[in-house]
Parts: structure tokens; sequence; C-alpha cells
């Protein structure tokens, strides 16, 4: 079962619960953008468990995804692939993209106090967990007394990590609210801003640098966390996920019917006449036409005997002039093309 698709966006909302039949489903499976289902990394001494749940409700409700770190001193976490080759069946990973999801730090955390070996981050990677040298951009709270939401500003170089390049945001991560995250992230210049609102006010976070020193972004939308005591309980809450590209150009549309399409075959004055099977009205109608333009001497002012204009004293074409021979037969030749035009139903 697969659920609609935009042009140029992956989105994970959860809605179809837990399984492996559809899309939108945990662990889900592959389609409408994303490469495969959700899977978990790194489990060393227990690593991660997640599941569905309801209550209490994030962002506006219905099913989000609540992710346990069960491992101490390991990073673990949870992601999913998404194709970043294209803007029709995922997003074009090489232009900007807006990444936009709900989190929530669960308020039965405890022991979330150290600023090394605490945290939870989320990241586009080219890998499930860590923040290492493929990621692009890299969102992070650490453990501490006031801890608040962290940008990364990497190097643009896949240089080593560093806690120093975490820049404090201003946004507190107070556990039991919920955060709505926008990053747009550009691979042409390797950077991103961040945007955290806690529904009461927003922070805006922009210029910060990619680590990687690629320019694509990433394939992965990934989650991890780590805490330094089987005895801290880490749980956090996400959903509402949007992976947003640009849409690519569509298609131009299919020629459309032109009310008239005239043909001519132009014969050049002085010199013999084209044989063309153009000059055949049944031809041109199988072909498109629906219209006949005539040459110049198939015009139909050349037909006309001007009788109605000639006087007592002046007659423009005699009878039995060359002249009036010449026009009678010019009015039978033209008649006679004009008449086979129109039988086939073509315009004149």
């Amino acid at each position: 079962m697969l659920a609609s698709v935009v042009a140029g966006q992956v989105s994970a909302n959860f809605d179809q619960g837990t399984g492996t039949s559809s899309v939108d489903q945990y662990p889900g499976i592959a389609g409408n953008g994303w490469s495969g289902a959700w899977t978990s990394g790194n489990l060393a001494a227990g690593g991660v468990a997640a599941s569905l749940q309801t209550v209490p409700p994030l962002g506006s409700g219905g099913n989000h995804l609540r992710v346990s770190l069960a491992s101490t001193n390991s990073d673990a976490g949870i992601g999913r692939a998404f194709d970043n080759t294209n803007g029709t069946s995922g997003v074009d990973g090489t232009k900007p993209v807006t990444f936009e999801f709900n989190v929530r730090l669960e308020s039965t955390n405890t022991g979330f106090t150290s600023s090394a070996n605490d945290y939870v981050t989320i990241h586009n990677n080219t890998g499930l967990v860590s923040a290492s040298g493929t990621a692009t951009w890299i969102i992070r709270v650490v453990g501490g007394t006031s801890p608040q939401w962290q940008i990364y500003n990497g190097n643009r170089d896949g240089a080593a990590y560093s806690a120093a390049r975490l820049v404090n945001s201003g946004m507190p991560a107070v556990p039991g609210t919920t955060y709505s995250f926008t990053i747009v992230a550009n691979p042409q210049s390797r950077s991103y801003t961040t945007t955290i609102s806690n529904g009461a006010s927003n922070v805006t976070v922009a210029g910060m640098g990619f680590r990687t020193a690629a320019s694509p972004l990433g394939d992965t939308f990934g989650t991890f966390g780590k805490k330094d005591s089987s005895a801290d309980v880490l749980a956090y809450s996400i959903d509402s996920i949007a992976i947003t590209g640009e849409i690519p150009p569509s298609p131009p549309p299919p020629p459309t019917t032109f009310p008239v399409v005239f043909d001519m075959v132009h014969h050049n004055p002085g010199e013999p006449l084209y044989q063309s099977q153009f000059n055949n009205p049944a031809f041109a109608k199988d072909v498109g036409f629906n219209g006949k333009v005539f040459f110049l001497f198939e015009s139909a002012q050349l037909a006309v005997n001007w009788d109605e204009f000639n006087t007592p004293d002046k007659v423009i074409l005699p009878v039995g002039s060359a002249d009036r021979t010449w026009v009678n037969a010019k009015r039978t030749e033209i008649t006679a093309k004009y008449d086979a035009a129109k039988a086939e139903g073509l315009q004149v």
C-alpha cells in the first residue's frame, strides 16, 4: 500500500502503523522516495529500541516514533535511506533540499547530565549512525544542567569531529516540549540554515558549513544517541518528517491542435510548375492539413471577367478576345482546384 506521492518530496508520518507492507509504516518498505525501511545500527551493549506511540501526542497527534537507547558509551540509533539522485522519485541532492521534522525529548529521561557522553543527534549523512565526516548537517543536544539545541558548523572538508564546533542555537531543549525543525541545506555552497520553533518562539541559525567535502547531500536521514550509564533513561520521539527538494520542470505539454494548418506549394513564376503530392487535396488532408493556400497565379481575382464594370463605350474583356479566353480558362482551372480542396474538407 503506497501513500500519495508529492513530486520532489519524501515523507514519513507513520500513519499506517507498524508493519512491513506499507511505505509509511514502521519499519515500512521501500517506496515513495525511500530506498528501504527504517533500520538500526551500532547495537553494541543493547543498542536501541523503537516503536510507534500515540501518547502523549507529538505535534498534530497520531502516531509518532519513540526511540529508546539501551547501549552505554556507544552510539546507537535508527535511520532511513532515501533517493537523493533526482526530483521525481526522491529529491535532487545536488540542489537545495529542505528537511522538516518534529522532535521531543521525553520527560521520563533521567541521568542526562554528561556534556560529553549524553546526547541526541539528528543528521543527514551517507551512513546510518555517527556524525561522520560524510555528514552534511548535524543537530545535537547534549546533557547538562540547561541543555539547548546545538548546530554543528563543519569544516566542509570531512575533518575530524570537534565538540568546539557546536554552535548554541539559543533554544533550550526542555524534555516534554515539541520542537519543529526546518533545515535548508544547500549543497552548492555546502552550508545550511536551521530554524527551530517550540510553538511560542523560534530561532534561526544561518550559514553553518557541511562537514563533508562532497557537494551532494547524503542519502540517509538518521537519528542516534548515547548515554554514559546503564542506569540512565534516554528516549526521544520524532514525527512529521518531510524531505523536500526542488520540483523538476514538467515535461512540455503535447502539441495542441491548431485551428488552421494551411498547406501551400509555391511555384516559381516563369518556371515549370512543381510536381508535388501536396498539390493533391486528399494527400494534404491525410497528413494533417485543414486548409489550402493557392499559388499567386491561382488567385481568384484572375478569374474575374469584370462584366459588371463594362460601359457602352468601354468593355474590359470583350467576348472572343484572347484576354477573355485566358480568363475563362483560368476560371475553369482554379474553380476545379478550389472545388477539389473543398470536397476534402479543406478551407481555401
